[in-house]
């Protein structure tokens, strides 16, 4: 019965470190598309903070 007992806590065990791994992976590729994300955002703001630059500005009469 102990044995048995065991085992089961062993495989417990090693489907709990299983699933750390798992979320762990998970954190870093969702930090890294995060990362990749305000990158876009970053160039976006500065693309368009140049494009106003280039325009002329209207006046109005």
């Amino acid at each position: 019965m102990l044995n048995a007992q065991n085992r089961a806590d062993e495989r417990r065990a090693l489907i709990a470190e299983h699933q750390l791994e798992t979320i762990e992976v998970d954190r870093r590729r969702l930090e890294e598309v995060l990362a990749v994300s305000r990158e876009i955002l970053s160039a976006t703001k500065a693309q368009q903070a140049a494009q106003r630059i280039d325009q002329p500005r209207r006046t109005v009469l």
